[in-house]
């Protein structure tokens, strides 16, 4: 359910059988269910794997400059030069020294790292983890890290999928869909500045007045808190989706009522929970395949093989007939014995054939000689 070049695969398997969008609807409602920072079609991925993956980019020293822009502007107010402060008045400077938005961009935009005003969003979201709105030098590292980025685009993704900053925005964690929602600011009301009960979540699939199944949520930070002002408005799949799911029997309505796991599927997958699903995709999609080979055959493959059939004198008045399939045969194989009478008899000329003997007497596996 993760990796999107195996789906033309999953569709093909079921050609015939189920639409292209039933397909894609089944793809992602699989396990591993993924989240945004851990699916590659994510714009939270996409933001992410571009600012770490920076070859030689000292994340320190560029929050290291923002302190030192920070330290010379309370010198200054105080009528000293920069390089008077004290090591203690630094480092305090840079245990509290918070960044909003627009501080948190001027400070990349410094590192020569220009970000887009979705992207400054994308990322103080995730950076923030005790809600207060704003990026501390212990936060920002702690995703970053301390030293120069290799640059490694696997050691990139090892550290965006090791479950500390899975975030629920675009994706929906119940149905799979990875472009559920939107994310938008709305403007923050009271209720939601003031919510911190990280046990209560409002379920996306919560039927309102009019009979809808999809509503608005809030952004909510790693730590379960809520974004003031952000929401996740539904797009109009999402609801159709939810209703598929439903009907086919992949999910019930108790499901929909639990709130995003701090961590999603696919951060948690071990080596053998990634093989054991695969087999179990090959196994959901064994019969159509079947089905569909030899609907193919029939169609326009090649002529089935010929039995074979091995006669053996037993006197002047007994053959013992025996047979096995084709060589190479994939089709249920079948040896009828059948008889039009003694020679010049009136069958016999109108070519008028009884059945003696059907071998096996059924395509049952359990009948196959």
């Amino acid at each position: 359910a993760v990796d999107p070049t195996l789906l033309g695969a999953w569709v093909s398997w079921s050609e015939g059988f189920r639409t292209a969008g039933q397909c894609k609807s089944t793809w992602e409602a699989l396990p591993p269910i993924v989240c945004d920072t851990c699916s590659p079609s994510s714009a939270v991925h996409n933001v992410l794997v571009t600012l770490l993956n920076r070859p030689g980019f000292d994340f320190k020293q560029a929050f290291d400059l923002a302190v030192e822009r920070q330290l010379k502007k309370l010198m200054e107010s105080d009528g000293r030069d920069a390089d008077d402060a004290t090591s203690e008045e630094r480092q305090k400077v840079e245990e509290s020294l918070q960044l909003n938005g627009r501080q948190f961009r001027k400070m990349m935009l410094d590192a020569g790292v220009k970000l887009r005003r979705h992207e400054v969003r994308i990322l103080t979201t995730l950076f923030d983890e005790n809600g207060d709105g704003l990026v501390s030098r212990k936060e920002f590292l702690g995703l970053t890290g301390q030293d120069p980025r290799p640059g490694a685009r696997g050691e990139t993704l090892l550290v965006l999928r090791n479950g500390n900053y899975c975030c629920w925005e675009a994706a929906c964690h119940v149905t799979g869909m990875t472009t559920g929602y939107e994310v938008v600011e709305l403007g923050a009301a009271e209720e939601d500045k003031n919510e911190s009960d990280a046990s209560e979540y409002a379920t996306e699939f919560e039927s309102d007045a009019e009979g809808t199944l999809a509503r608005n949520l809030p952004v909510r930070l790693r730590s379960g808190k809520v974004k003031p002002g952000w929401f996740r408005l539904p797009l109009p799949g999402l609801e159709k989706r939810m209703r598929r799911l439903l009907l086919d029997g992949l999910r019930a309505k108790k499901d929909f009522a639990t709130k995003p796991p701090q961590s999603c599927d696919l951060s948690r997958w071990t080596n053998k929970e990634r093989a054991d699903a695969l087999d179990g995709l090959e196994a959901l999609g064994a019969k159509n395949r079947e089905e569909s080979d030899k609907l193919a055959l029939m169609q326009g493959g090649e002529k089935p093989m010929a039995p074979v059939l091995l006669a053996q004198s037993l006197g002047e008045d007994y053959i013992s007939l025996t047979w096995r399939p084709g060589e190479g045969s994939v089709l249920p194989s079948f040896y009828v014995l059948e008889t039009a009478g003694v020679e010049g008899s009136k069958t016999q000329r109108s070519h008028t054939y009884e059945e003696i003997l059907r071998d096996p007497p059924s395509a049952l596996a359990r009948s196959q000689p």
